[in-house]
């Protein structure tokens, strides 16, 4: 049995905003497609929807020309031990030891 890998778009209007709707096999995601003279306009709502998540294809003409999306979330490092934290930090200049023992002969 064979999927079908087809990919179709249509174009919705949801709260004043039009929405391009990609579906095919696992796929289906909305973005906001927007002219740069409505970006303009409504620069604030649509980087709040890019916060929530949405993309958003700006348009010349209706030519896509810009697509804004969401930047993706760090997950803060979990370390297993110190080992794992120490082999992360890489050294750099000389070691402390001989700083110290630096300072100290010319000090004498």
């Amino acid at each position: 049995m064979a999927l079908n890998n087809a990919v179709t778009s249509s174009l919705i209007m949801v709260d004043g905003y039009d929405h391009i709707v990609y579906t095919g096999v696992n796929l289906e995601v909305a973005m906001i497609r927007a002219g740069i003279k409505e970006m303009r306009k409504n620069l604030t709502k649509y980087l709040e929807s890019v916060q929530k998540g949405e993309e958003v294809i700006i348009t010349k003409r209706d030519e896509p020309i810009a697509k804004i999306v969401p930047i993706p979330t760090k997950q803060p490092k979990t370390l297993a031990n110190r080992e794992q934290l120490r082999s992360l930090i890489k050294p750099q200049g000389k070691p402390l030891s001989q700083v110290v023992s630096e300072n100290r002969e010319e000090r004498l």
